[in-house]
């Protein structure tokens, strides 16, 4: 027997050997063994492809992906060598290699179901939803009834907003395993996307019943509630997960348990708004901000209840602090502009309405109630006297920019009719007067208004003829 004879039989021994401390768990001493049976025979491909195993379960990923690109070297047609060392690659994050390499395994094997499922993975990753759908759909030509392969393809379809073909995907693994909860969560949350509210509730329901202590079925169908503006019972539901949570230890809870905790006590604040409920939407947005002292919405809404408890004062300090976490919410600038001039500050109303304007310049509703606190004050003007129709002018062109914004505006036309008819632009009073039937011929206002203008126009008309 040659030299050369004698390691390949070493080699082989040693390969032999290694396997079984692979079957064992010792995957130290497989890989010692695999190495050594390649130092004995560098051309036998499969030691080198049982060493890129092991060196995988020891979680050395780049020495695992060496070894397949020696068992390629030395066996160019090894489909399973290229799916491995590509599905390393998408776990490593390099997906384009990883979908060549999957590539290539499909091209020698067109029916390896696994290479399918790395390469679709992979585009995904990519943001390339659409081939990832496609790859998905071919592992399905193979195997239609793959629960977890339909489940994937319905989330990349959620990428790419094909809820429908998703929830088609969902209902199918439902059909195979009507206990399949996780299918009936995510198929009731894009019902939800959907605005099939009812249908989702459904889900969430059944959901329930399999297990009435899931927290986040309670939440999804909270949410459902919410929008079917059944707000009572959204905020039971969204009671009910507050209630789960709470029973769960610190240490159990999930990031997204956590997220789900707050946002449950967030959306029954927002209900509670709904139905009038301030005192306890105040309650729930202070628990939002004790658990995220940042929280931005938790601050706006709780504003929201205290200026329907008239609380204007405390709706302003918490609009700044809005401000403070967010100087560009330009919807909160003008809310403290609102409740400035409910408390008659009428100066700093307008200055926080100019800065939401200054934010956003094309803003109806920020311009026309800036003109409503000025054409309040062109009234002050004109009981004191005041003959400068400063305000009068000033609120006339927020009016003018609201029509410009919205030409169907009938009350910044009848706004700026009245201003002008005060400033004796009876001409320009008439057509903004005409603008309001055109637009709302039924408006008694703008009828009368027009009507009491024509005839004092008549008299003042008859009097010059006398004259």
């Amino acid at each position: 027997m040659s030299e050369s004879q004698k390691n390949i039989k070493t080699s082989v021994t040693l390969f032999e050997e290694g396997n079984k401390q692979y079957d064992l768990g010792n995957y130290e001493s497989a890989l010692n063994l695999f190495s050594e049976s390649i130092f004995q025979d560098s051309k036998n491909w499969e030691v080198f492809f049982n060493r890129a195993i092991v060196k995988n379960n020891l979680g050395d990923k780049y020495g695992a992906i060496e070894d397949y690109s020696k068992v390629i070297e030395l066996n160019p047609k090894d489909d399973k060598s290229f799916h491995k060392r590509g599905e390393l690659k998408r776990q490593l994050k390099d997906y384009q290699g990883a979908i060549d390499d999957c590539s290539k395994s499909i091209e020698l094997n067109p029916i390896n179901f696994r290479a399918f499922g790395t390469m679709a993975f992979a585009k995904g990753s990519l943001n390339d939803h659409q081939g990832a759908i496609d790859s998905f759909t071919q592992q399905l030509k193979l195997s239609p009834e793959e629960k977890g392969v339909l489940f994937s393809r319905a989330l990349e379809k959620s990428h790419i907003k094909n809820y429908q073909g998703a929830i088609e995907d969902l209902t199918k693994i439902i059909a195979l395993n009507p206990g399949a909860l996780g299918a009936l969560m995510v198929r009731g949350e894009f019902k939800n996307c959907i605005r099939d509210y009812q249908s989702a509730i459904d889900d969430f329901t059944r959901i329930i019943e399999f297990n009435p202590d899931d927290q986040d079925a309670y939440h999804n169908r909270g949410l459902a509630k919410f929008d079917l503006e059944d707000y009572q019972g959204a905020i039971q539901d969204y009671s009910k997960s507050i209630e789960l949570n709470s029973k769960i230890g610190d240490y159990s809870k999930s990031k997204d348990s956590n997220l789900k905790y707050e946002n449950s006590y967030f959306n029954r604040g927002l209900a509670k708004n709904y139905i009038e409920d301030y005192e306890g939407a105040i309650e729930d947005f202070t628990k939002i901000i004790e658990l995220n002292p940042k929280d931005e919405g938790g601050y706006f809404n709780r504003g929201v209840a205290k200026r329907g408890l008239e609380d204007y004062q405390g709706a302003i300090d918490d609009y700044l602090k809005v401000v403070e976490l967010n100087p560009e919410n330009e919807i909160a600038l003008r809310n403290i502009g609102r409740a400035k001039n409910a408390l008659r500050e009428f100066d700093e109303a307008i200055e926080y309405y100019s800065k939401a304007i200054k934010l956003n310049p094309e803003n109806e509703i920020s311009h026309f109630e800036r003109g409503e606190i000025k054409f309040l004050q062109g009234c002050y003007q004109i009981f004191n006297k005041d003959t400068t129709n400063k305000e009068h002018n000033s609120a006339i062109e927020d009016y003018s920019k609201v029509i410009e914004l919205n030409p169907f505006n009938y009350k910044a036309f009848l706004r700026r009719g009245i201003l002008k008819l005060r400033l004796c632009d009876y001409q320009g009073a008439i057509e903004d007067y005409s603008q309001v039937l055109k637009i709302d011929p039924e408006n008694k206002e703008a009828l009368k208004k027009r009507s009491d203008l024509y005839k004092k126009l008549s008299e003042i008309d008859i009097d010059k003829i006398k004259d």
